[in-house]
């Protein structure tokens, strides 16, 4: 999918549930070169993945298919959030929908725009 010319992922945690958002940076954006830690991006819990793909890695290592690239990520299976199965993680009840992720990801977006 993208959205303002930017590629963006929303995947499902097959074993938890909650939902897993990521954004392809664009090539020429300085933030490639930047650890996921110092990337200032205001997303639920903060980002949680940042990952290079040549377009060569084993299905093993590229499990969802990421496009050739730098992509960035989060997740929503943080304190408050639902998460499905018999996990006693204290987590809580909060039940992100597709397009609460949708539009996180959009705002998302437009702020790496203006970076």
């Amino acid at each position: 999918m993208k959205y303002k010319g930017i590629t963006y992922l929303i995947k499902q945690n097959p074993r938890m549930g909650f939902y897993l958002a990521y954004i392809k940076l664009p090539t020429e954006s300085k933030l490639t070169k930047k650890d996921y830690d110092d990337i200032d991006l205001d997303v639920h819990g903060g980002l949680t993945f940042k990952e290079t793909f040549t377009g060569k890695e084993t299905p093993e290592d590229n499990w969802w298919g990421f496009t050739k690239g730098t992509w960035i990520g989060w997740d929503y299976g943080h304190a408050g959030d639902f998460i499905y199965g018999d996990f006693d993680f204290g987590l809580g009840e909060k039940r992100w929908e597709y397009k609460e992720v949708e539009s996180e990801i959009k705002q998302a977006i437009k702020q790496l725009l203006k970076t």
